[in-house]
Formats: structure tokens, sequence, C-alpha cells
């Protein structure tokens, strides 16, 4: 089954979106960063921070581990949840990464470029795509440096 463009998602278009919880209404804090299992290649899970700074994937506070599967819906504007009883521990740092700045590199030792961003099917948590430039640094706008998308079959 193939995946439509309407359906991948990209990272920096989910990091600064609000977590809502169904059953209480209460926002439960905002996406600060997304996990990858690069051996599975899946996204696991989220960083969310109790607060942010307005217009900005910047939080500060308190941060915990959301599990991907515990995501009911991931839309445009917030990401909801049954209750605010899946935040868990904040302990990925070991297990996964965040993947932006790392180098991707033949075979044959050829430099490609930097992780940028990435792209994933929100459904099923799988990497699809990574967005690879000369410095991986995604504060730069995209209009200003060339990037360009590599499938992650072909890493």
């Amino acid at each position: 089954m193939s995946i439509s463009d309407e359906q991948i998602r990209q990272r920096g278009s989910v990091l600064g979106i609000q977590v809502i919880s169904q059953s209480t209404a209460k926002r439960l804090g905002i996406v600060t960063e997304i996990w990858v299992d690069m051996n599975q290649r899946q996204i696991m899970g989220l960083t969310v921070t109790e607060k942010a700074i307005p217009g900005t994937a910047i939080g500060f506070g308190d941060s915990y581990y959301m599990a991907l599967e515990d995501i009911n819906l991931l839309g445009p504007d917030a990401i909801l949840v049954d209750t605010d009883r899946v935040l868990q521990d904040i302990l990925v740092s070991e297990r996964y990464s965040n993947l932006i700045g790392c180098e991707v590199v033949t075979e044959s030792g050829e430099v490609l470029g930097k992780v940028r961003d990435f792209q994933f099917d929100p459904e099923t948590g799988d990497l699809l795509y990574l967005i690879l430039s000369s410095l991986g640094l995604p504060i730069i706008p995209a209009q200003l440096i060339s990037t360009y998308l590599l499938d992650v079959n072909e890493v």
C-alpha cells in the first residue's frame, strides 16, 4: 500500500504543535523533538515540553516522552491523546536519535550531506525520506540553501 503526499508529515511541521488531552481538554505541552529508531527506520515518539516561547518550537519547563502509538490524531494544529497518562519520563537519548545534523555518507566514503529534516508516515511511524543539505541546520531557511530528498530505502 502506498502513502499519498497528503498523508506524509515533515518533522519541521510537527515541532511546536500543541498536545491536547481528549479526556480533560487540557493542553499538555508542545512537541519539541521527534525520536527515531534508525534500526527499524521508524518514528518511536515525541518529546512534549510543558511550556513554549509563543510561535516557536522552543520549549522550557518539564519535558516528557510520548510514544507515537499513544497519539489518537496528529492534525495540522494539534495532537490529540486520550489522557495525560501517555506522558512518560524522558529517557530516550540513549535508545533513539533525532537524526538532525547526522552525516550521510556513501559506501565509497563520499559525503552526501547532513540530515536537515525528515518525512514520515504518521499512521505507521515509517521513516520515508531524509532531507539533506550541506549544513544540516533546520534554522537556516530552505530557500537559502540547496536541499534534496533521499529515500530512506537508499540508506
